[in-house]
């Protein structure tokens, strides 16, 4: 089948878990309002896996986080949060 894009709600969290397909590739990460998301590249007859991404805000402590995704903008920019994969592809 196609691979096809979609989106999945990202919790603001230090470790924030997400299920998608396995082998998903993430594509970007923005904000809708109040939440934020990641979009993937997916194989929809894929089975399911759960991605583990950190999220850090600026002028906090990174530490190891693994592999950058992108960054998003809550509230009119006042807060900017940075997105991280762990163990993520390359």
């Amino acid at each position: 089948m196609a691979a096809t894009i979609w989106k999945f709600e990202l919790p603001v969290a230090d470790v924030a878990m997400v299920v998608m397909p396995a082998d998903a590739r993430v594509l970007t990460v923005a904000a809708v309002g109040t939440r934020a998301y990641v979009w993937a590249l997916v194989d929809p007859d894929a089975s399911m896996e759960s991605r583990e991404f950190a999220v850090r805000g600026t002028g906090h402590p990174v530490g190891d986080v693994g592999d950058y995704v992108g960054t998003f903008l809550v509230d009119g920019g006042q807060f900017v949060f940075h997105v991280f994969e762990a163990g993520a592809r390359l």
